[in-house]
């Protein structure tokens, strides 16, 4: 069975393998981030064919989990659903991989590119680009969460910038949703507020 060849396939020993909901995934903890690829495309390394196929690569940064917890917990009261799905991704890459039917050196080496690029992604540019960016989420629907306006909320509260999120705060009380996805409610902008104010005063 492959998730077993690949379990003790002592080259990759640092990376964890499993499926989830019936999906093959891999993951692996780097210094201040996790990394995550869908490999649902390798499950074709078990037969003779040589193939090309897609690996989606998912970068979440640690040091915003207690963050993305809290606003995960709100959403799970509403939307328990929806909670199932992760909000915290705060990069991602797709990549291409050729294997031939003896596929172990592909596959080590389309691995090691791809914890190349995780590692390489700077934590403090990409949180200035969620603080900066707060992409339109008026058509966003609930089996599609506006992960990137959450890292966005997430970003300020990490910050420490309660201005922007008191104006959001301000406006939504007003009942100004400000073109914010069906997820966010004023119970997550208090919320990542209250965390904003801690933040910048711990500066």
């Amino acid at each position: 069975m492959l998730i077993k060849s690949l379990k003790n396939f002592t080259e990759l020993s640092g990376w964890r393998f499993f499926v989830e909901e019936g999906n093959l995934n891999g993951a692996r903890e780097l210094t201040g981030r996790r990394l995550e690829v869908d490999l649902e495309g390798l499950k074709r390394l078990d037969r003779s064919d040589a193939f090309t196929t897609q690996v989606h690569a998912y970068v979440s940064f640690t040091c915003l989990d207690a963050i993305h917890s809290r606003i995960d917990q709100i959403i799970a009261k509403k939307y328990p659903k929806a909670a199932e799905k992760p909000f915290n991704v705060h990069a991602s890459k797709t990549f291409v991989g050729a294997f031939t039917p003896l596929w172990k050196p592909e596959l080590v080496a389309l691995l090691a590119s791809i914890e190349a690029w995780a590692s390489s992604l700077d934590v403090n540019e990409c949180i200035s680009a969620f603080v900066r960016n707060c992409p339109d989420g008026g058509r966003v629907c609930l089996d599609g969460p506006s992960v990137t306006q959450i890292n966005h909320l997430a970003a300020l509260a990490f910050v420490g910038n309660f201005s922007e999120l008191e104006e959001y705060s301000a406006a939504f009380k007003r009942g100004a949703r400000m073109n914010f996805g069906p997820l966010i409610t004023l119970e997550i902008i208090e919320a990542v507020l209250d965390i904003s104010y801690d933040q910048f005063a711990n500066k």
